[in-house]
């Protein structure tokens, strides 16, 4: 069987399965919107049997979304497609998902949200929200082995304790659960990092706490916390997701800056 590829041409809809005649196929190729595969240029085509048309149709949305990006909504459905590579264009800077069978699992480690914009907060006391990410489908983290939550943070003036507090839910707010708190003591003008690694645990629908970390330079961390009031999250229905990031300063005076917020899917 010679297969014919093309590339998008108007004349047609999307994953049409049609039959061209030699002039028209020599036509599209001279205009590079069209290849030939197993043949040179120009050889004659045979018509396709009935039997090799129904496997054009049945095999081409997978082969098409291996090769063409697709949105993450319009993947095909993984129990239906074990071992499937699919690109999607929408998570990520373009992302590879392979189904085993029950989700999509992440090819390479993927970012399911990032941010370095710095985001300067207020100078007071009272936790603030500094970050939040963009809502992250649930389908996305439980083909995941393990998600992982990071940021990190600055502060001006005094030397003084950091607090921050990581929620996950729907809510976006500091309504949602939280799930990791850490107490960061630094010297003025330095930076602080944390992570966190999560777990999706199948059976409650549950992101669970994994582990947790902690670092800085080495003149700006004198101590550091980590507390975790929950060890996993709310249950989760099929719905969108937030990580949100609040944080406080010990001293009214400081300013507190997000310099950067990720969340990873590996």
């Amino acid at each position: 069987m010679t297969v014919l590829l093309l590339r998008p041409y108007a004349t047609f809809a999307q994953g049409a399965t049609v039959d061209l005649d030699n002039a028209t196929e020599a036509a599209l190729v001279g205009q590079e919107r069209a290849s030939y595969v197993g043949a040179s240029p120009g050889a004659a085509f045979a018509p396709l049997t009935p039997q090799e048309m129904q496997a054009v149709r049945d095999f081409g949305p997978a082969i098409s979304s291996m090769i063409t990006p697709i949105l993450w909504a319009d993947r095909p459905t993984a129990s239906l497609n074990s071992g499937l590579v699919i690109t999607v264009s929408d998570v990520g800077n373009g992302s590879q998902w392979r189904s085993d069978g029950t989700d999509y699992v992440p090819v390479t480690p993927v970012f399911l949200y990032h941010s370095n914009t710095q985001v300067v907060g207020a100078a007071q006391i009272a936790a603030q929200q500094l970050g939040v990410t963009t809502a992250i489908p649930r389908s996305r983290m439980i083909g995941c082995r393990y998600t992982s939550v990071n940021y990190q943070l600055s502060k001006s003036a005094t030397a003084d304790i950091v607090t921050t507090y990581l929620y996950v839910g729907t809510a976006g707010t500091s309504a949602d659960t939280l799930i990791l708190q850490t107490v960061s003591f630094l010297a003025a003008n330095r930076q602080t990092s944390n992570g966190l690694l999560l777990r999706y645990n199948s059976s409650t629908s549950k992101l669970q706490s994994y582990s947790s970390s902690s670092g800085a330079s080495l003149e700006a961390l004198v101590v550091t916390a980590s507390v975790h009031p929950n060890s996993q999250s709310a249950a989760m229905a099929d719905v969108d997701q937030f990580f949100s990031l609040y944080v406080s300063c010990n001293v009214g005076s400081d300013v507190p800056a997000l310099e950067r917020l990720s969340v990873i899917g590996y």
